[in-house]
């Protein structure tokens, strides 16, 4: 198997993977078109490790003692799907509900975008209701909460406390609600960051250009011309396909009957005589164009794996960046 070909297997079974996964992703999203995202911005424990220790230290909420693991979650709810959420779709309204062993002590709105009415309200211990107008696509609004955190719960992490929340409704076309991290700036240097990028084009341009190669027969993985000659060798008349190989060495095929063999050309040519009927045309075969459509498509996957992240950071910003103002 020849290098060209290990590639162009690679970059089929590429192919392949990233087609299902998209298949799967565009049934998925026409069965639920509409789509919200919970961005996580930030949750922190506001007592540290030393204050907890401490057995004569009382915390207060609104002159109410709480336990000392509290934890301030902020995020944003974004969407990104391919509807406007409306009051007409909405049969029960969007709930965010905490672990049984712990509750809310405070959840407010904070931004929102311009014209989106949002309000929240705590139905109890363990469940915030937000509730809203038309909520447009790509609009998005940001909200912070406190939780006073169970004995279940007292040891987790603030970062990991967040992925435990769970988001309920009822509402038309609208499936579960996910939950993203705000992808954080890159903590590598410059030089890094564009060796990378600059790693991730150079990998576009080469399986882009063998995919151009297999598609148009034209370079190094283009489909070498062959002869056709009419031989006579022994009394005997054939037609026979001359294929080059290396140090002399020639493949020939008897078209007539499919058998082949490597002889020297210079050996060949003393006992047999031919005469050149046609030169065969660079005439791309499906498996070829094959090969060079799943290349092409392949480059293009290599350019969206190196630059995804920073597309998501780009994208999800651009979502939040619709809360503009105070409610």
């Amino acid at each position: 198997m020849s290098f060209s070909d290990t590639l162009s297997i690679a970059g089929i079974a590429v192919s392949i993977l990233f087609g299902l996964w998209g298949i799967y992703l565009a049934v998925r999203r026409a069965k639920y078109p509409a789509s919200l995202t919970f961005v996580r911005e930030q949750s922190v424990a506001l007592l540290e490790d030393f204050a907890q220790k401490l057995p004569n230290l009382s915390v207060l909420y609104k002159d109410t003692p709480v336990a000392k693991s509290v934890v301030l979650i902020s995020g944003y709810l974004v969407n990104d799907g391919a509807l406007d959420i409306t009051k007409e779709m909405t049969e029960e309204a969007l709930m965010c509900l905490l672990p049984p062993d712990s509750k809310w002590l405070e959840f407010k709105v904070a931004t929102c975008a311009p014209s989106l009415h949002v309000t929240s309200e705590l139905i109890d211990a363990q469940t915030a209701r937000l509730a809203f107008g038309l909520f447009r696509r790509d609009e998005s609004f940001s909200f912070q909460a406190l939780v006073q955190l169970g004995e279940l719960h007292a040891n987790v992490k603030a970062t990991d406390f967040a992925d435990a929340l769970t988001w309920r409704h009822r509402i038309a076309s609208l499936g579960e609600v996910k939950t993203v991290q705000m992808p954080a700036q890159p903590k590598r240097g410059k030089a890094a960051l564009w060796t990378r990028r600059g790693i991730t084009v150079a990998m576009f341009v080469t399986y882009f250009a063998m995919g151009v190669s297999q598609l148009t027969q034209l370079g190094p993985l283009g489909k070498q011309p062959s002869l056709v000659f009419t031989t006579v060798s022994e009394g005997k008349t054939a037609t026979v396909r001359l294929s080059p190989i290396n140090d002399g060495m020639t493949t020939v095929k008897n078209i007539e009957t499919g058998s082949s063999r490597d002889v020297d050309l210079k050996d060949f040519a003393k006992t047999t005589t031919f005469t050149p009927m046609w030169t065969d045309k660079r005439d791309s075969s499906w498996v070829s164009v094959a090969l060079g459509a799943f290349m092409v498509f392949a480059s293009f996957l290599f350019l969206f794996m190196g630059f995804a992240t920073d597309y998501r950071r780009f994208k999800l910003k651009r979502l939040v960046s619709s809360s503009l103002h105070e409610t």
